[in-house]
């Protein structure tokens, strides 16, 4: 089927398809890993595909879902001109804090496998980065039976696996900080996994990642029965979060491996049921991100993200971007409705998908609001991506002279990445120029 994007409609031949999908996924029925989830194993379920008055459309989520031999692509709505996805690739960049040019130059897969390629990207690059600070130890105890005692002999379970009393061995329980342990065994399974599903992609990043290469190897020697232990037991024993503060690099490491064994190897479980498998990114918070990394960089002084308390604790809010000291609320949004208020003209709101943006559109103004009046700010409004190059437009609100902002930015179309990534700096560095953002910066 063609490429859907992210909110926009879906054809009609596609309904009864989208349907099914999300039927299942609210029921449990799938297998998804979330790439922008701030927590391993979020416990919220995804709403990918939305009906409204018959009409079903896509919401925030990019990647891609496979259903009973269906295989639904869904990229971002900017890429649709762009001879490869140039937005997603910039997002991601961004998210991971690796440049995507280096997943391109190791052997980008095709766009059909691009998600799962991305999976097996990210857990050499995590990998990588961990190695450089040393293996990750931990304190085990090991039941051993050879001539080299280096603990507590066992008496009973020397005479069950000895009964030649001169065989030279001595069974023995010791304990030691060791690369022998349940993470590092995650990781061998992680990176088998990615070798099977993207062997092209997985030879160039050891290549190009020679501390990924050393860190197999040399856990391979160290852990040489890693194999023994199951998938599913690797994954159940490494749920816990690393939390000691000497291998806290390799939390990231220990997420894309389990990331990456739910997708490639995980067994899709024993209600028989079909599943919806897949991967995909939330862009909504991969656009809020981005603001916070590229536009407000450099800020006067920092912004908040922190949920807050109003209304003696009855209300809870969370801006995107609350400035205290210049009295500014900004809120990050994704949906298209936003930009159709550039163009539409008074009043002309009309049919189900125009009564659909203009709901959008109310909703935000009136969560906006309330974050104005709960923290007292002078000024608020909306940072959205659009296909035109626009200056803010700022309106009064009532007699208090609040005033309300529409901040448009400028997505490029462009013949290759390199000309993208300076087109979007470039967008980025005029809006810091012009009010409001022009007051925050530095």
């Amino acid at each position: 089927m063609r490429p859907l994007y992210d909110h926009s409609p879906v054809d009609q031949d596609c309904h009864d398809l989208c349907r099914d999908i999300q039927r299942r996924i609210t029921d449990g029925d799938c297998r998804l890993v979330d790439l922008s989830a701030e927590r391993d194993g979020a416990d919220h379920v995804p709403v990918i595909f939305e009906e409204n008055a018959g009409n079903w459309r896509t919401r925030q989520y990019i990647g891609v879902l496979e259903y009973q031999g269906n295989r639904v692509f869904i990229g971002s709505r900017f890429d649709r001109k762009n001879p490869e996805p140039f937005f997603l690739w910039y997002l991601i960049g961004h998210f991971l804090g690796e440049s995507i040019v280096t997943f391109a130059d190791a052997g980008r897969t095709a766009q059909k496998d691009f998600f799962d390629g991305l999976l097996a990207f990210r857990l050499a690059v995590q990998i990588h980065q961990a190695w450089k600070r040393g293996g990750l130890r931990a304190y085990r105890s090991f039941a051993r039976n050879d001539s080299h005692v280096r603990g507590v002999i066992d008496i009973p379970r020397h005479i069950r696996e000895n009964p030649k009393q001169d065989c030279g061995r001595i069974a023995y329980r010791t304990q030691a900080y060791s690369l022998d342990n349940d993470w590092n065994i995650l990781f061998l399974h992680a990176g088998a996994a990615a070798g099977r599903r993207c062997p092209d992609l997985m030879r160039r990043l050891q290549r190009r990642l020679p501390e990924y290469t050393s860190a197999l190897k040399t856990l391979e020697q160290a852990v040489p029965e890693w194999e023994a232990a199951g998938i599913r037991q690797a994954l159940a024993r490494t749920e816990r979060k690393i939390t000691n503060p000497v291998y806290r690099s390799w939390e990231p490491a220990r997420q894309a491996a389990r990331d990456v064994l739910r997708r490639m190897e995980a067994a899709p479980g024993d209600n028989g049921s079909p599943i919806v498998t897949g991967v995909f990114l939330d862009i909504d918070f991969l656009w809020e991100r981005l603001l916070e990394d590229r536009l407000f960089a450099g800020v006067r002084k920092p912004f908040s993200q922190q949920s807050r308390d109003v209304l003696n604790g009855h209300v809870r809010i969370r801006p995107d971007f609350y400035f205290s000291d210049q009295k500014i609320v900004l809120d990050a949004k994704n949906r298209p409705a936003w930009e159709r208020t550039l163009s539409v003209a008074k009043g002309l709101w009309s049919g189900a998908s125009d009564a659909a943006d203009a709901a959008d559109v109310r909703e935000n103004i009136y969560q906006v609001f309330s974050y104005m009046l709960a923290l007292d700010c002078s000024g608020g409004g909306v940072i959205f991506p659009a296909h035109i190059v626009r200056d803010p437009v700022g309106e009064k609100i009532g007699p208090a002279g609040r005033q309300f902002w529409r901040i448009p930015v400028c997505i490029p179309q462009a013949p290759g990445y390199p000309l993208f990534c300076d087109a979007l700096e470039h967008e980025f560095r005029r809006l810091r120029t012009l009010a409001p953002v022009s007051r925050l910066i530095e």
